[in-house]
C-alpha cells in the first residue's frame, strides 16, 4: 500500500511539473509576442477616400501624363522636376522625412533621394499623406495642376 502511495505522489509531481512547464511556456510566449508588438509599432498611413484616389490619379495625369519616368527640365520656376508627380528632390525629401517614409540617413545623398523618388509608390504615398496634412499649400506645390483640376476633395 505504501508503495502505491509513493507511486501516486510521484505521478502527481510529474503531472504538476509538466503543467507548470506548459503554463510557464505559454506565458513566456505571450510576453514575447507582446514585446514584439510593442517594440515594433506599424506606421498607420492615411487611406484616401475613393474621391481622393480619383483626384490623385488626375493629379498624376496632369503632372506627367501618367509617365513614371517623366522629367521636366524647366518647371514653371525654371527648376527641373521629376517622375509621376513631378517632385523636386528637396521637396520630396522634406515630405518623406515629415511623414516618416524615410530617415535622414536613407536620404543623405542626391543619389539616395533620386533612387527613393523614382519609386512610384513612394511618390504616391507622399501625395496620399499630403491629403491629411493641413500645412500643405496645394497651389504652391502643384500650381498649374491646381488651376486645371482644382484642390483635392476633403473626403
Amino acid at each position: 500500500m505504501q508503495k502505491v502511495i509513493w507511486i501516486c505522489i510521484g505521478v502527481a509531481c510529474v503531472v504538476t511539473l509538466s503543467l507548470y512547464v506548459q503554463v510557464h511556456t505559454r506565458v513566456q510566449e505571450r510576453s514575447e509576442s507582446v514585446l514584439v508588438q510593442v517594440s515594433a509599432p506599424q506606421k498607420k498611413w492615411y487611406r484616401p477616400t475613393h474621391a481622393q484616389k480619383t483626384w490623385i490619379s488626375a493629379l498624376e495625369w496632369c503632372e506627367s501624363a501618367g509617365k513614371p519616368t517623366a522629367i521636366n527640365p524647366n518647371d514653371s520656376d525654371g527648376k527641373p522636376s521629376y517622375y509621376s508627380f513631378q517632385f523636386r528632390p528637396e521637396t520630396f525629401k522634406m515630405y518623406a522625412l515629415r511623414y516618416g517614409l524615410f530617415t535622414k540617413e536613407e536620404l543623405s545623398t542626391q543619389e539616395k533621394i533620386f533612387a527613393a523618388m523614382k519609386e512610384h509608390s513612394n511618390q504616391h504615398r507622399i501625395v496620399s499623406e499630403m491629403l491629411n496634412d493641413h500645412r500643405v499649400r496645394w497651389k504652391n506645390e502643384f500650381p498649374l495642376c491646381m488651376k486645371k483640376i482644382g484642390l483635392p476633395p476633403r473626403y
